[in-house]
């Protein structure tokens, strides 16, 4: 049967409880000649029966666009489920969007605080890297290093030694860490 206007076809009227509704219009659209006709055209969409589970869709619509955005981002593939699985009900299709909304944005902000600890780990990294480089300069020129003696000396003296390259003359008694 196609859908053309053509076609025999009959109006029926269904009448179906609230709780076989969702199971009902699964199989009746499996089928594929059904259509529907509206008979609460006079009423607002906020006057229905089904405004909050509306409401729920369009959440559950904003919660998977923002979960195929983060994936796309990652460059990760959804997998294609088959037609023929059961479809849960649409309250736990919601909630188990709402968990993995959470989890995703968890996961986020977990990975950004990661890249942040990456980053200033290297920055120590390369502060001690070019710290041993210095002292290391130093030693084999012969600076010598020695601990504060008492509380009023906080620094450690150098003998020989400007900056990096050591170059001008060398300053007896220079204090780091001023």
């Amino acid at each position: 049967m196609s859908q053309f206007r053509s076609e025999e076809m009959c109006l029926v009227q269904l009448f179906i409880q609230s709780e076989a509704a969702h199971a009902t219009l699964q199989e009746l659209g499996k089928v594929g000649s059904i259509q529907f006709k509206d008979l609460n055209t006079d009423k607002s969409a906020f006057q229905r029966l089904f405004v909050q589970d509306v409401r729920r869709c369009d959440d559950m619509s904003r919660i998977l666009r923002l979960l195929q955005g983060m994936c796309q981002q990652e460059k990760m593939k959804s997998r294609e489920t088959g037609s023929e699985e059961a479809a849960a009900p649409l309250h736990e299709l919601h909630d188990r969007l709402i968990d993995l909304e959470k989890e995703m944005k968890d996961h986020t902000g977990s990975m950004t605080q990661l890249l942040r600890q990456k980053i200033e780990l290297e920055e120590h990294r390369h502060v001690l890297r070019e710290g041993a480089q210095w002292f290391q300069q130093a030693y084999s020129r012969g600076v010598s290093f020695t601990a504060p003696q008492n509380d009023a000396d906080q620094g450690v003296e150098l003998g020989g030694m400007l900056e990096e390259g050591g170059g001008g003359a060398p300053r007896p008694g220079s204090v780091l860490g001023h």
